[in-house]
């Protein structure tokens, strides 16, 4: 049996105390270190490799999944954008991949992720509601695809739209990839206004397209659209509610608000909050909340505001009922302990509660 030098075995334990034990180095010899760093590396293993499957979605209706590349010549901007849809009873087909293949081989572990949707297949006859889908800041929108099974499976129309620039990772029709490098600052808020307003522009386009896609456009209700989104994508929900009229009403998933927050809102807007922010953020946490207050105060159509401290920022995600990529504490991932699905079930139905009066 060869010989690993102690120092490699070393640095192996350093990687498993950062990233995957968070446990400290200790003198105790170089077998030691071994042990934990194997166990370490082969836990991380084992987690990823899990098979993994969403929760099945509750409304009557299956669910059909399309992929759409749009190009914004105006802005000279490339969109992918997720669109999950009430497929026809009975419908058939092969079942959508978590991510599409590529996206997937560049995420590196998103392997063997069962949904529940179907690719391409025929939509649901009728007049249908639709919701546009913006994610957290270097998330994609299939993050979130039990939130948006879900709320399809109940007759909506969920298009989630991918932040070029801004996703961890964009892969166009063409195999081009793009790579996420923005960023925002919880502390300096007002510095994302231009970010926002790029934000928001991807949804009003979003929208444009959706109206003029053969496939969807003899299917929505253009009088009833909603949007969401989570984290920064819950921001930029509340900005569009304010630049693009035919936004009629919006939540916001956990975000806090950011750019300029002079918005004199005019329309419903739900706000879901999750766990505050830790004890050593108490200012920056007490900020947030005296934005959203007084954003809420001046909307002249009411704001609904959920709290629910048990949950972490990420238990809005589809992070909250699938294995875990690495073994590290679930606060390392800002999950908390709650019952992840009974959440996500719960967050649904506020949202569909909310929608169904668009």
């Amino acid at each position: 049996m060869s010989r690993v030098p102690c120092a490699v075995l070393e640095n192996l334990a350093i990687f498993a105390k950062a990233v995957l034990l968070r446990v400290p180095i200790t003198q105790a010899g170089c077998l030691a270190v071994a042990v934990a760093a194997m166990a370490a590396v082969g836990g991380a293993y084992f987690y990823r490799d899990q098979p993994a499957a969403l929760p099945p979605t509750r409304g009557s209706h299956p669910v059909g999944r399309r992929l759409f590349d749009w190009m914004d010549t105006r802005r000279n901007r490339e969109l992918m954008v997720f669109v999950w849809y009430p497929a026809k009873a009975g419908a058939t087909g092969a079942p959508a991949r978590y991510l599409p293949e590529k996206w997937d081989e560049l995420a590196g572990w998103n392997h063997g992720i069962a949904v529940n949707s179907l690719e391409g297949a025929p939509i649901a006859e009728g007049k249908l509601p639709l919701l546009i889908l913006s994610p957290g800041m270097g998330r994609i929108p299939t993050d979130y695809t039990t939130l948006a099974e879900d709320l399809a499976s109940f007759g909506y129309v969920v298009a989630g739209v991918t932040p070029t620039g801004s996703a961890r990772v964009v892969v166009f029709s063409d195999g081009r990839v793009v790579q996420g490098t923005e960023g925002v600052d919880l502390g300096h808020r007002e510095r994302a206004q231009r970010l926002i307003e790029r934000w928001v522009s991807d949804l009003s386009f979003a929208l444009d397209r959706l109206g003029l896609e053969p496939f969807l456009a003899e299917s929505i209700r253009k009088e009833r659209v909603g949007v969401f989104g989570h984290s920064f994508g819950g921001a930029a929900a509340i900005h569009a509610l304010r630049i693009d009229s035919r936004f009629a009403r919006g939540a916001n998933l956990d975000g806090a608000p950011h750019g300029d927050l002079a918005l004199r809102l005019r329309r419903p807007l739900l706000v879901i909050w999750g766990a505050p922010l830790s004890a050593r953020q108490q200012a920056l946490n007490d900020r947030i909340n005296a934005d959203m207050a007084a954003i809420c105060a001046s909307n002249t159509a009411g704001c609904q505001m959920e709290d629910h401290p048990e949950a972490g920022h990420m238990n809005f995600s589809d992070a909250a009922v699938l294995p875990l990529r690495f073994p590290v504490l679930r606060s390392r991932q800002q999950l908390t302990d709650i019952d992840g699905l009974a959440f996500l079930r719960k967050t649904t139905d506020l949202l569909r509660n909310f929608f169904d009066r668009l």
